[in-house]
């Protein structure tokens, strides 16, 4: 958990697009640093198996166990990027379907 973390709530953006049905469909973009105690009940939070939503949770150089706990989640997409929330949230924007 970083200094963040502990005293603001939690707020995910979400990017709202279309699917080809004209459904929306949204990308939730999850940028992470050093967060194994808290990402797992994070994303545990998130909508499972569901088609209108994806998941992305971007690493910005975890040493911790961050990564590794994303992974055992099979519905997230992880990427990497270098540190600091704006530049995470653009790469996952940018990787959003």
């Amino acid at each position: 958990m970083n200094k963040y973390s502990r005293d603001l709530p939690i707020t995910l953006p979400i990017l709202r697009k279309m699917n080809r049905d004209h459904t929306p469909r949204f990308s939730i973009i999850i940028p992470t640093l050093n967060e194994e105690g808290a990402i797992g009940s994070c994303l545990k939070a998130l909508p499972k198996h569901d088609a209108r939503f994806e998941i992305i949770v971007v690493d910005g150089g975890s040493t911790d166990r961050t990564r590794e706990i994303v992974s055992e989640f099979g519905n997230v997409r992880c990427l990497n990027s270098p540190a600091g929330r704006g530049r995470q949230l653009n790469k996952g924007g940018h990787s959003a379907s």
